[in-house]
């Protein structure tokens, strides 16, 4: 049974961006990496500015399921990318196939295979960690009680 305790996540994609090449003076996000309000105070706008780290930022794990005794985990704070790139593949391709997107991406390959080779699974066990992973997932587009996660 050699699983790991840690879910393998795939690399992040990124889509092509585009840049301004006047504009190379760009404000830094607000403290701890949060996003600034794209609206001043004065009524002005002001563009939101992201920032990749050098070095990435430690990921905290919570447990998701167990398969005989071996525990499997994903993120607890998702970022906001996994969600949209569920929206997109569910405009694209469907829910049913988005979903399946979704369970390799959050669980990493290794995790999805033991739950995949799972024949003691329940309907109501999956259907219980497919609606954690959405929760986690989608919840990375909100902030407490529905807020914006960008304030």
């Amino acid at each position: 049974m050699g699983a790991s305790t840690t879910a393998k996540r795939a690399t992040p994609r990124r889509a092509p961006a585009r840049k301004n090449p006047s504009k190379t003076d760009a404000k830094d996000t607000g403290p701890a990496g949060r996003a600034l309000a794209p609206i001043t105070a004065e009524g002005g706008f002001e563009p939101i500015r992201i920032v990749t780290p050098e070095t990435p930022p430690e990921v905290e794990l919570v447990e998701l399921f167990s398969i005989d005794g071996q525990a499997y985990f994903v993120p607890r704070d998702p970022s906001p990318a996994v969600a949209l790139r569920f929206i997109r593949a569910a405009q694209v391709a469907g829910m049913e196939l988005a979903l399946a997107e979704l369970l390799v991406e959050m669980l990493g390959e290794e995790a999805y295979e033991a739950l995949a080779s799972c024949d003691a699974m329940t309907a109501a066990q999956f259907g219980a960690i497919m609606q954690g992973l959405r929760q986690l997932s989608m919840g990375a587009l909100e902030g407490p009680k529905g807020s914006s996660r960008s304030a």
